[in-house]
């Protein structure tokens, strides 16, 4: 997984949290490309602490 968006308005609502099942039944194998922001560096960490991050995990402009 290369980009996720989430517009400002929508953002802390659950939807990540809501599809994250989809997307994991959908692409069981997918890779989530670094930089992560601390958001989606928590919700991994929280939600799907086994999945491998390509790349850095951290930005160091974040």
């Amino acid at each position: 997984m290369g980009w996720v968006w989430i517009h400002p308005f929508e953002r802390n609502k659950g939807i990540l949290k809501r599809e994250w099942e989809n997307l994991t039944k959908l692409f069981p194998n997918f890779v989530v490309q670094g930089p992560l922001s601390n958001s989606m560096d928590n919700f991994l960490a929280k939600y799907d602490p086994n999945r491998f991050v390509l790349g850095n995990r951290k930005s160091r402009f974040i």
